[in-house]
């Protein structure tokens, strides 16, 4: 009876390990019956970008911890890129759910040199790297040129919005927001107060619920920007703008718009949570 009931055990956990390396990303369908889901392990660092592709486009990202850093690719709405803010990361988990409305669960560890930085969902049964032909770009076409010109004028366009958060001597703030050319661009002022350089890592904007700003997990719709200014360093009592542009959005009153721009290997991470009404004072950028 006892040699049955270890066969049968052994039998289950053979069966969900099975399915736990085999499942791909799901199809969320109401009517479908409970399933086993797979669980993808992958490993991170705060010194090198973990990248994975996806066959559509990234929607939301769902992160178990703050800790995590996670953008998606300017122009390749289905790259995703990650990283951890620091050596001490605990193990948590990540959902990302595509606009073809699958859904993918991963398992995230800390280690300082990961065996892999590239995973690819693309091609056959979700395995082995797609060929470049898979990324997914943006159907929209800009001007390079014009971007350019835009961005110029921008830098000298006078500020009008104060919302700002200072951390470590850091001072992030968003300085105003304009409309151009059917464009949505943004003016964030970095001012380093201290006498250390600031060099940005990365930087994201993300809409996130009001209600869950301020949790540990949270669940992001990662915004795409258009244009982005390369991020310089910021040296010691100096002060620099940056520009981002988008298409036009506008946010329900529940709603926040999260940007943050992390330092490289270092402890200044900067948040800012936008209001809905802030995005309506939006000014034409004039001739």
């Amino acid at each position: 009876m006892k040699n049955g009931v270890r066969i049968f055990v052994a039998a289950i956990i053979i069966l969900v390990t099975a399915i736990g390396k085999h499942v791909e990303g799901q199809v969320l369908k109401d009517s479908d019956p409970i399933s086993f889901i797979g669980v993808y392990h992958v490993e991170l660092s705060d010194n090198k970008t973990t990248n994975i592709l996806f066959p559509y486009a990234v929607k939301s990202v769902d992160r178990g911890s703050e800790d995590i850093i996670a953008q998606v690719v300017q122009g390749f709405g289905n790259v995703l890129q990650l990283k951890v803010n620091g050596a001490d990361f605990k193990q948590t988990n990540i959902t990302v759910i595509t606009s073809d409305g699958r859904f993918y669960s991963f398992l995230a560890d800390y280690n300082s040199n990961p065996e892999l930085l590239n995973l690819s969902f693309v091609g056959k049964g979700g395995e082995g790297a797609g060929p470049v032909e898979n990324i997914a770009i943006s159907d929209e076409h800009y001007n390079e040129a014009l971007l350019n010109e835009d961005a110029a004028k921008l830098l000298s366009a006078r500020v009008f919005l104060h919302k700002h958060i200072v951390d470590g001597q850091m001072n992030l703030r968003l300085a105003g927001i304009y409309l151009k050319d059917g464009l949505m661009w943004f003016k964030l002022r970095l001012s380093n107060q201290s006498q250390v350089d600031y060099e940005p890592d990365n930087i994201s904007f993300s809409i996130v619920d009001r209600r869950q700003a301020k949790r540990t997990a949270r669940q992001e719709i990662l915004l795409h920007p258009v244009f982005i200014e390369s991020m310089k360093i910021i040296q010691g009592n100096t002060t620099k703008d940056l520009l981002l542009a988008f298409k036009p959005f506008t946010l329900a009153n529940a709603m926040r718009l999260k940007i943050q721009i992390n330092e490289n290997s270092g402890g200044r991470n900067l948040t800012l949570l936008i209001k809905a009404n802030k995005l309506l004072r939006a000014r034409m950028l004039k001739e």
